[in-house]
Formats: C-alpha cells, sequence, structure tokens
C-alpha cells in the first residue's frame, strides 16, 4: 500500500464529502416526493369516497369511483417506494458520517 500523503488524503475527503452531499440531496427530494404523495393519496381519497355520494340515485356511482381510487392505490404505492429511497438514504448518511469520522482520524501530519 502507498503512503498516504496530505494531497491525496485531501482528494479522497473532498470524494467522501462530495458522497455525502450526494445522499443528503437525495434524501431530501425523496422525502419531498413522498410527502406531495401523500397529500395526492389523501385528495383522491376523498374523491374516491365523494364520488359515490354524489352519483348515489345513479348506476354507475360505483363505476365513477373506481379511477380516483386506483390513483390513491398508485400514490401510496409510490409514496411508500420513496420511503424507502429516504431510509436507504439515512443509512447511506449514517455510514458515510462514520467513514469521515474514522477518515479524518487517519489523516496525515502537514
Amino acid at each position: 500500500m502507498t503512503e498516504l500523503t496530505a494531497d491525496k488524503w485531501a482528494e479522497l475527503n473532498t470524494k467522501l464529502e462530495a458522497e455525502a452531499a450526494t445522499a443528503q440531496t437525495t434524501r431530501v427530494v425523496a422525502a419531498g416526493k413522498a410527502a406531495k404523495l401523500a397529500l395526492a393519496a389523501a385528495v383522491l381519497l376523498v374523491i374516491a369516497a365523494g364520488v359515490p355520494i354524489a352519483f348515489i340515485q345513479h348506476w354507475y356511482a360505483g363505476v365513477a369511483a373506481v379511477p380516483p381510487a386506483l390513483g390513491f392505490v398508485l400514490c401510496i404505492g409510490l409514496m411508500l417506494r420513496h420511503r424507502s429511497v429516504v431510509k436507504q438514504a439515512d443509512a447511506d448518511l449514517d455510514r458515510l458520517r462514520q467513514d469521515i469520522r474514522q477518515w479524518k482520524k487517519k489523516r496525515p501530519a502537514a
């Protein structure tokens, strides 16, 4: 193994911190999308429940509620997918923070 120079340490430290910043950005974006999908799912649930009430006199009341109900199910699935991305990004951030802490201990003398 080669000797760790100050320049090489700085380069590798920059890469680790850039990876941590990317993981943080991924986490924020996925959390935002999950929140928007949760709001959309709530709206679709209200619509799916309200359509049959609004069209209670007509034979197609149940049929009219199917598209918003399917949209609700789709939003829930996508929201859960984005929540798992958030969990993975959190795990990556924890791992990277620990790696950066350990890496800073290996800093060569200048």
